[in-house]
């Protein structure tokens, strides 16, 4: 009995150190502050960088003992709340990385102290609203990515605590309308990210504030159209600027003449249908344009007017059949990149190193070309060229298709163009009208119906000629007539007087 009763004993003492060790083992995965191990042995320490790695290690508060570190990554661990003060203690900090930790509480003054950090990524929390409280001690901080953190307000001039701030990433959040006024006036913020938001209206004179931004992201978000054109009002440094997947269907006049300094303008996978007359005027400085993946079907001759710094062109993927005469003309000295590939052009008459001069890389692959003379002339003028892609082919009459680069085309020669002036503007002058593309026309159709339209015009000048000489050789012969029968007149009446004469004597006689 009393042996029954020892081993009893034995095994609850025994399952009880068990649950000790196992209650032990799962504080260790789960560490708030365990001050018996030293930074390299809970996380991945570099000496010499002073950087340590602490991600994915289930923390559930800072590591006090990296606080000698400059770089501290945190990422994806349980760091639900920043608490005050906690952060004084890293005297030599300069980045940090939050990301990843679900954190929706950041106690107000939990940066003081912190006036060594540069660089604070803390995406993916879940912060809804911030305060200008919450930025306090961040005095020198550059760069904050707050990325996917489910933020939907932010306090007017809440980083007014911040003023060397440069780079300010807040993709993938839940804004309805921009934060325009989340900055102080005299703010030196270079670079914005608002891409993947909710955005849908672009209020008047909302980015007045950012006089030295440089790069403003607008992506992915339901736009649809810019109704204010006093929008992108004081954006005097704007050097970059992406809308792409914005849902814009066309480019109102006179929405970009604020930003005359872009140089890199991204407008691919909108539904944009038709480039008109002059819908980049304003925007001297563009030198890499990107249309791709719209729903592009004609150009207009005057599009490219106002480009004059254009090298990078590319209009992929979309649904381009005619192209306006002479469209290319006004960027032929400095268009180094043509990118047309996967377009519905059956002709490419005026798109050669001939027509643009400074040309380098042309790609056309993948468009319903028609093997006519004008390709021969393009094969012969792109000889020097490299082609994107090597499968530009074209379709001759009998349903073949052929690779122009490869196979010999029999085609007649086009005859040699007559020479016109140099100048593009004298080519096309501000009161010669264009002509617009109509849908379902090619480039080669285009030519067409003007000789055929100038033709006409001549036609009927000579028309009009031909009445004019009849009607004047009508005339002449009336009047012919009519000279005529007076001169027969005036011969006939002279014998009868002279004869009324002689009888009105004989009567006298008879009388005596």
């Amino acid at each position: 009995m009393w042996s029954i009763r020892n081993r009893n004993w034995f095994f609850t003492v025994a399952c009880g150190c068990w649950c000790f060790q196992l209650v032990k083992a799962q504080q260790s995965k789960h560490i708030d502050t365990p001050e018996v191990l030293l930074c390299d042995e809970l996380c991945e320490f570099s000496a010499w960088a002073m950087h340590a790695y602490c991600g994915e290690r289930m923390l559930g508060d800072l590591p006090l003992q990296c606080r000698e570190v400059k770089t501290l990554d945190v990422r994806l661990n349980d760091i639900h709340s920043l608490k005050s003060g906690r952060l004084s203690e890293f005297d030599n900090l300069k980045y940090l990385f939050l990301v990843g930790n679900n954190m929706s509480e950041v106690e107000d003054g939990a940066f003081e102290g912190c006036e060594g950090i540069q660089f604070l990524s803390w995406g993916g929390n879940n912060f809804t609203r911030l305060t200008r409280s919450k930025f306090v001690g961040l005095r020198n901080l550059m760069h904050m990515l707050m990325d996917n953190s489910n933020i939907r307000e932010i306090e007017t001039e809440a980083f007014i605590e911040t003023p060397l701030l440069k780079t300010l990433d807040l993709t993938g959040n839940k804004f309805i309308s921009p934060p325009c006024d989340v900055v102080h006036p005299q703010n030196v913020l270079t670079d914005l990210s608002l891409s993947d938001n909710f955005i849908s209206i672009l209020p008047e004179g909302c980015f007045s504030r950012f006089q030295n931004l440089e790069r403003l992201k607008l992506s992915n978000n339901p736009i649809r159209l810019i109704t204010n054109l006093s929008t992108f009002e004081g954006l005097h440094s704007l050097k970059k600027l992406e809308m792409d997947n914005t849902s814009l269907t066309s480019l109102p006049v006179g929405s970009f003449r604020h930003i005359h300094t872009v140089n890199e303008f991204v407008l691919s996978r909108n539904l944009i249908k038709v480039l008109e007359e002059r819908d980049f005027a304003t925007l001297p400085e563009v030198e890499v344009l990107r249309l791709d993946h719209n729903h592009i079907h004609a150009i207009h001759s005057r599009t490219f007017v106002d480009l004059q710094s254009l090298r990078l062109l590319v209009i992929s993927n979309n649904k381009i059949m005619s192209i306006g005469l002479h469209a290319f003309i006004p960027v032929e000295t400095t268009l180094e990149e043509l990118y047309l590939d996967g377009n519905e052009l059956r002709s490419i008459h005026n798109i050669s190193a001939s027509s643009i001069r400074s040309l380098k890389n042309l790609s056309l692959a993948r468009n319903p070309l028609e093997c006519h003379c004008h390709l021969s002339t393009f094969r012969h003028s792109t000889s020097g060229m490299e082609q994107g892609g090597a499968s530009v082919t074209c379709r001759k009459s009998n349903g073949v298709e052929v690779n122009i680069f490869e196979t010999t085309l029999t085609a007649t020669p086009c005859p040699k163009p007559t020479p016109g002036p140099v100048n593009p503007r004298a080519r096309i002058g501000p009161t010669n009208k264009p002509t617009m593309p109509i849908y379902g026309e090619t480039t080669e159709q285009l030519e067409t119906n003007e000789l055929s339209t100038s033709q006409q015009n001549i036609f009927y000048v000579l028309i009009f000629l031909m009445v004019l000489t009849v009607m004047l050789g009508c005339a002449l012969l009336v009047w012919w007539i009519l000279r005529v029968k007076m001169r027969k007149n005036r011969k006939y009446s002279k014998p009868v007087e002279d004869n009324n004469n002689v009888k009105d004597k004989s009567d006298n006689y008879d009388v005596i």
